[in-house]
């Protein structure tokens, strides 16, 4: 796991955003900016160039923007970018919603993880989606 990289958190919750954030740093990410939902994290960090961010964590249900229009939004414009996509939810994505995450390269983990070593295992997965 490449913890050199900068880590964008996305999720409407504050404290679930503090709490990845912290999880992130115990795996050695010294790097994480947050944002509430996908049309602001898209706004602020990827409307205008490449904002250097190479791992996204993002909630699916938000409002504004979801998880998914955010992934589908950095995958149309940033495809030169190997931008690793963690999408997480609390609620069952249907089987339609997972391939399309899948196809646009994203590693899909349900919340509450089942433990850190699994988020762990996710964020590896999504960097070698991207390999």
């Amino acid at each position: 796991m490449d913890t050199s990289v900068k880590v964008l958190v996305v999720d409407d919750d504050e404290a679930v955003r503090k709490t990845v954030v912290e999880i992130l740093k115990s795996f050695g990410f010294s790097e994480s900016i947050e944002a509430a939902d996908g049309l602001e994290a898209w706004d602020n960090f990827f409307c205008c160039g490449d904002s250097g961010i190479r791992l996204i964590v993002s909630d699916r249900e938000m409002p504004n923007w979801d998880g998914l229009d955010l992934l589908r939004a950095v995958r149309g414009r940033t495809q030169e970018h190997k931008i690793s996509f963690v999408l997480m939810s609390g609620e069952s994505l249907s089987k339609e919603e997972i391939l399309e995450a899948d196809r646009l390269g994203s590693f899909f983990i349900g919340k509450p993880f089942a433990s850190i070593a699994h988020f762990q295992e996710a964020i590896e997965y999504a960097e070698a989606m991207q390999k």
